[in-house]
């Protein structure tokens, strides 16, 4: 049952994390455009390195099974830093009209 709940908790950072990517997306404030992917970014940079310790604890005491959810949890977490990332390069600049 334990292991259940920390599955749906980290499903629910997952999501919201990439709601929260959605939003910087459509946001036009570059302010609130890199405030949200950093809160993003933190997100997944934080669940990616918890399941990298599983993942690795995992493979230590050399429990068996399947490690393909894991990978994938890594997989996600890679990929939604590198979008949040690119959103926070990408942000419209202010031009100086000096």
């Amino acid at each position: 049952m334990a292991t259940l709940q920390v599955v749906l908790v980290s499903i629910l950072g997952f999501t919201s994390c990439a709601a929260l990517l959605l939003l910087a997306d459509r946001s036009r404030k570059r302010r609130w455009r890199i405030a949200l992917a950093l809160a993003a970014i933190a997100g997944l940079v934080l669940q990616g390195a918890l399941w990298g310790y599983v993942t690795v604890m995992f493979k230590v005491l050399s429990i068996g099974g399947s490690y393909r959810w894991l990978y994938t949890a890594l997989g996600l977490s890679g990929a939604g830093s590198a979008w949040a990332l690119f959103l926070v390069l990408t942000s419209p600049r202010r031009h100086c009209t000096c």
